[in-house]
């Protein structure tokens, strides 16, 4: 007899936002946005923001894939 798992919905919808975390990630990377580094504005901020969420999405992604691994 196959035994079948039950789903954890919680993991999947962190690793969804996780994903979108990676996408957010990328855009702020290749989307060609630059800012000098001597001015601080709300766009410089805001592309920071997506950069530092597209890591932690990373981190996140790894972590619980090589949970159920």
């Amino acid at each position: 007899m196959k035994k079948t798992m039950e789903r954890l919905s919680n993991f999947e919808i962190l690793r969804i936002i996780s994903m979108l975390l990676i996408i957010c990630h990328h855009f702020a990377l290749y989307s060609g946005f630059r800012y000098p580094s001597s001015t601080i504005t709300m766009n410089s901020v805001f592309i920071q923001f997506l950069s530092y969420g597209g890591q932690l999405g990373v981190n996140l992604f790894v972590l619980i894939s090589g949970y159920f691994w």
